[in-house]
């Protein structure tokens, strides 16, 4: 087993606690923010604070999505020649740089446009997008191949653990406590504080696996118990010398080269299509849940939220059991017929037991992200994670960017005569992105097998 301190996973539960309460603290000193603007103006209230909410967050998480192209590039640079710990670090080090400056904001009543300035910060220092592909490589680094996607998903659902358990706790806080709005700068201060033991344990305890315990790590994995009998021995040693042999080594270039590639790209469609679509239900559904015909309370808004991440933890536990049984493509196509009919199921629930039904059918739709990196590390050497993972997430984001203002106006034009409608296109996104995934597969079988033997 790998020392306790190679173990990423408390980094990743520290640092999502932290994003947790700084996200909703922030939205809490948003409110209050522009409602004192909004005031004096003819225009409802509500209205107009919501509206000017929503443009500061388009404008803040652009910034945050854009600016991390080249330096996400140029840590993961590090991070392959040796320095593991810098694509993890350097990202929660500008985290811990960038969210104070809302104290600023607060104390010395300064515009909030300030805040553009601190997404800034966090672009340039990596923000999410180098941190989680360094997360997912240094997971992987100690991890075997029949289990790397499992390793992914438990990753995945400690970071839903953390968000899931604080989301909680304070749907039950601010049950009783109903003036909430002065409870924002208290969350951005725990926020700050979290981001503060994040980066004290990255960059004091944290400890890069030595190449020799992954390799004792592997061998356990790999060799559970050495009670082989002779036939199978031969045949270990007659697939090691077929694989490495060095009378054949044109076949084995284009298995290595021309083949990945070919499942890769359609990967790559495919996550693309399935994050834009999980991206705009998540969007659709913080709304959906505020207004006809569930309209529930604001305060309930977290419980919405939990939901969220109780998917992953249920998806876990789904991966877990069908990992044993089922190739990573198949995975891949039961989570996404989750989603599917989930996100259906949700365009007609008009109660909230209705909507925990659809929720249920979701129950395993979280899996296919994390079994395509799984998948994309068995099409390549482990030199190249790095680099493939963070062009992955590259991908996500920059194809996510400004999702937000879409899906939004999408359900404000369907409000009126169907507010489910957005689930439906969500729905028709992920079902394309299932088909282009099967469909393409299918037209090069040895792709298909690949991925089932791996």
């Amino acid at each position: 087993m790998l020392h306790l301190r190679t173990r990423i996973e408390p980094v990743v539960f520290l640092l999502q606690l932290a994003t947790t309460f700084y996200d909703s603290g922030i939205h809490l000193v948003l409110k209050d923010y522009y409602s004192k603007l909004a005031s004096s103006s003819t225009k409802p209230v509500e209205i107009k604070v919501e509206d000017a909410i929503f443009n500061f967050y388009f404008t803040y998480k652009l910034i945050m999505s854009l600016t991390p192209m080249v330096s996400a590039y140029l840590l993961t640079k590090l991070g392959c020649r040796g320095y593991r710990r810098v694509p993890i670090c350097v990202p929660i080090i500008g985290y811990l740089i960038a969210r104070p400056l809302l104290l600023l904001v607060m104390i010395l009543e300064l515009p909030i446009e300030v805040m553009y300035a601190a997404a800034a910060i966090n672009g340039l220092t990596g923000y999410y997008t180098t941190y989680w592909p360094g997360v997912k490589a240094w997971a992987l680094e100690g991890s075997s191949e029949d289990g790397r996607s499992l390793r992914l998903m438990i990753v995945e659902m400690i970071r839903a653990v953390a968000s899931l358990l604080l989301n909680l706790a304070l749907t039950l806080f601010f049950m009783y406590h109903k003036k909430n709005g002065s409870y924002g700068p208290v969350l951005v201060y725990c926020g700050i504080i979290f981001y503060a033991f994040t980066a004290i344990y990255s960059l004091c305890i944290l400890r890069a696996p030595e190449q020799e315990e992954m390799h004792t790590e592997n061998n356990i994995e790999q060799e559970p118990n050495n009670n082989n009998s002779p036939t199978d021995l031969e045949k270990n040693q007659s697939t090691a010398i077929d694989t490495t042999s060095p009378e054949s080594p044109e076949p084995n270039k284009t298995g290595n080269a021309t083949t990945p590639m070919r499942m890769i790209i359609p990967l790559f469609i495919s996550a693309v299509l399935f994050n834009y679509a999980s991206k705009g239900a998540v969007e659709i559904n913080n709304l959906y849940v505020e207004s006809k015909p569930l309209n529930w309370h604001p305060n309930y808004a977290f419980l919405g939220e939990a939901t969220t991440s109780l998917l992953y933890i249920t998806s876990t536990g789904g991966l877990f059991f069908l990992n044993k049984y089922l190739n990573d493509l198949q995975i891949i196509g039961i989570g996404m017929s989750s989603f599917c009919v989930g996100g259906i199921l949700l365009a007609f629930a008009q109660r909230t037991f209705h909507y925990f039904i659809a929720r249920a059918v979701m129950a395993l739709s979280m899996m296919p992200i994390p079994t395509m990196r799984s998948a994309i590390s068995k099409l390549s050497d482990r030199a190249s994670h790095r680099e493939l993972f963070v062009v992955f997430q590259l991908a996500l984001s920059f194809f996510a960017t400004g999702s937000s203002i879409q899906y939004r106006t999408l359900y404000k034009l369907s409000r009126d005569w169907f507010p489910g409608f957005g689930f439906i296109i969500c729905s028709g996104l992920g079902l394309l992105s299932l088909v282009a995934l099967w469909y393409v597969c299918s037209l090069n079988p040895l792709c298909f097998n690949l991925l089932y033997d791996i």
